[in-house]
């Protein structure tokens, strides 16, 4: 096991379990369904059609076998909790996957802080309820403002987990990887600072919040066009130094014969 569990030497592509990759992407995948009734349940404003802050993961099934009458409100809302739990179930079964077979001990520690970050956001929908009449929908904001750095965390670790981030990681040079990376974080914290503009139009009355929330788009559009133009003159310029080491290794080969 101790073999199994020692870093990679570095240069060297590493292995990563198909199964674990494909675990990693429906982790993500269920999400999905998670975010979208969250932000339903804001469209709606069905938050607070159950006071009560827990309930059990099969809440539903068992209103639907006692032959309650169910509201689309309520479907939505209790949709969204039961989500919840099966995606952290899911996020569960993959941090022990990645402790006991995951070579790379920042993957591991990667998903350990996923983990704590889904518990966590379960714990901020509870409060958002039981704290209701004392901060109203603050807490509802923060819900979904720190629910998309759960779903990205989460989106990440089924990419390190690929084997397109070992190639993405031992095609490019070091200089690349720093330019890309720069711009690549600029342009996640443009994104992000707009998913943060969208919640307080939605939730709080923001002063001309909705003009602001348009224009940032437009940056933020920009940059992901300026990204994409980085990124393919990157591939241009690695494509050009591979033709023109394979010239002068053509050139050595005639000099020896």
């Amino acid at each position: 096991m101790s073999a199994t569990l020692t870093a990679p030497v570095v240069g060297e592509p590493i292995r990563s379990r198909l199964w674990l990759h494909i675990w990693a992407v429906l982790t993500a995948v269920f999400t999905l369904p998670l975010l979208v009734l969250g932000a339903e349940v804001t469209t709606h404003g069905v938050g607070m059609v159950d006071r009560r802050g827990f309930r059990e993961p099969w809440h539903l099934l068992a209103l639907w076998w006692q032959g309650e009458p169910l509201t689309l409100a309520y479907l939505i809302e209790h949709g969204h909790r039961t989500f919840g739990f099966l995606v952290g179930i899911c996020t569960i079964v993959l941090v022990v996957s990645l402790w006991i077979f995951e070579p790379r001990r920042w993957v591991r520690w990667a998903g350990l802080v996923a983990l704590a970050s889904v518990c966590m956001q379960g714990v901020l929908g509870i409060l958002r309820i039981e704290l209701n009449a004392l901060l109203g929908n603050t807490l509802s904001l923060i819900h979904g403002c720190f629910a998309q750095l759960v779903f990205a965390l989460l989106v990440s670790i089924a990419l390190w987990t690929g084997r397109a981030w070992q190639t993405i990681q031992t095609g490019m040079n070091t200089q690349q990887m720093t330019t890309l990376r720069k711009w690549s974080m600029t342009t996640v914290g443009l994104i992000y600072g707009q998913i943060i503009l969208g919640a307080f139009v939605r939730h709080k009355e923001f002063a001309l919040g909705a003009r602001v929330h348009l224009l940032m788009a437009f940056g933020v559009v920009a940059a992901l066009i300026w990204l994409a133009k980085l990124r393919r003159k990157q591939k241009k310029k690695k494509k050009k130094e591979k033709t023109k080491e394979g010239t002068k290794k053509e050139e050595r080969n005639e000099k020896k014969m």
